[in-house]
């Protein structure tokens, strides 16, 4: 989640799941941004924040 200065949730990402309620893998989202922010940047928000989070998880076995 992406908050704003009054800590109000501007954009989340959501696991998508396919019809019948089966979930897809861990790197197909929907990304749900509020009016008051511009889709773009939350976009870059979430690619930044998974590889600066996310990537050591990915390689490691």
């Amino acid at each position: 989640m992406v908050y704003d200065d009054k800590n109000q949730c501007v954009a989340e990402i959501r696991r998508k799941e396919a019809k019948g309620g089966v979930a897809l893998g861990g790197d197909v989202f929907a990304l749900v941004v509020k009016p008051s922010i511009d889709p773009a940047i939350a976009m870059v928000l979430v690619i930044v924040l998974d590889q600066m989070f996310n990537s050591s998880r990915r390689f490691s076995k």
